[in-house]
């Protein structure tokens, strides 16, 4: 982990050292903010993230909502879909010169 004074922060971006600060809350906490702004000491410039600046057990509840919305075989099920709405999208707009290929 290093100082970086100018942010007035600690930093840390080996593997080892980020898997340890993300399984222990109680140290390195999110909900203060996981930008160079802290939530504690100052408004947050927008609304605090339920999944990224939360912890447990508030983020393990949103994380188990969202995982079951986003997981792989959900996303390979709409990847269809999705394609034919892309590709009809896209066809309009090249009809309608908006858009050239």
């Amino acid at each position: 982990m290093v100082w970086l004074e100018r942010y007035r922060v600690y930093v840390m971006a080996r593997h080892e050292q980020v898997d340890a600060a993300l399984r222990d809350p109680g140290t390195y906490c999110s909900r203060r903010g996981v930008g160079l702004a802290d939530f504690a000491r100052e408004k947050p410039w927008r609304p605090p993230s339920l999944l990224l600046e939360a912890d447990p057990p508030e983020h393990d509840r949103a994380r188990r909502a969202v995982g079951r919305t986003l997981a792989p075989a959900t996303v390979r099920a709409l990847r269809d879909a999705f394609a034919a709405h892309a590709e009809a999208t896209v066809a309009a707009l090249l009809e309608a010169g908006t858009a050239t290929a």
